[in-house]
C-alpha cells in the first residue's frame, strides 16, 4: 500500500503523504470516522461496518469513503499489472466489499475496468 493515490492526503509512517494504505484500511477508516465523530469517539473498523449496516451515516461515509480509496488503488495495480485476480483481506475487507458500488464506480472509468471482475 505504498504508492500515493492522494497528495494531499494523510500522513503515512513510510514519511509519504496520501498512500494507499494511510486511505484504505482499518485503521485508515478508524481514524477518519473519529476525527468526523462530534465527540472525537473512536470505533473499531469492524464496529463502523455494523453501524453502516444499521444506517448510521457517518459509519456509512466511512466505510464508503475507504471503499472508494481501495477502488482507486485496486484500479492503479489492474492498470499497472493486469493480474487474473486480486484476493482482498483484513478486517475492513467485509465492509468494502459489501458496498461494492463506490469500489466498482471508482475503478470503472479507468481502462482496466474490463478487466476487473469484482
Amino acid at each position: 500500500g505504498h504508492h500515493v493515490i492522494d497528495p494531499s492526503g494523510p500522513a503515512c509512517f513510510c514519511g509519504a503523504r496520501g498512500c494507499w494504505e494511510s486511505l484504505a484500511s482499518g485503521p485508515a477508516m478508524e481514524s477518519w470516522a473519529q476525527s468526523n465523530h462530534p465527540q472525537g469517539r473512536r470505533l473499531s473498523a469492524q464496529q463502523l461496518c455494523i453501524n453502516a449496516g444499521q444506517g448510521d451515516e457517518l459509519a456509512q461515509a466511512a466505510v464508503h469513503r475507504t471503499a472508494q480509496y481501495l477502488g482507486i488503488g485496486l484500479a492503479n495495480l489492474v492498470t499497472l499489472f493486469t493480474p487474473e485476480m486480486i484476493a482482498l483481506g483484513g478486517e475492513c475487507c467485509t465492509a468494502t466489499i459489501s458496498s461494492g458500488p463506490p469500489s466498482r464506480k471508482s475503478s470503472k472509468p479507468t481502462a482496466a475496468w474490463c478487466r476487473m471482475r469484482m
